[in-house]
């Protein structure tokens, strides 16, 4: 069987895994803990996104098109 990580040894697994496939950015939904996002972006000293979730889940998002264009605007801010 797999043998199942612990959630410490999970983070800096994940930590250690961004020398060999590096990430640009950490996402996360408004609704999440930015913690464990803000803490694994740290680590890699590359950003965290916090993303809209939904329609009229974030100032500007108030129909789709809006939801979209705070998305994409977010992503290419944050995007190196």
């Amino acid at each position: 069987g797999r043998h199942a990580l612990q959630p410490a040894e999970r983070r800096d697994h994940r930590a250690q895994d961004q020398t060999r496939r590096p990430a640009r950015l950490i996402l996360r939904s408004a609704y999440q803990s930015p913690r464990p996002a803000q803490w694994l972006a740290d680590k890699a000293a590359i950003a965290a996104v916090e993303l809209p979730y939904t329609v009229g889940g974030a100032p500007g998002t108030d129909d789709l098109f809006g939801l979209f264009e705070v998305t994409l605007s977010r992503l290419l801010q944050a995007a190196p």
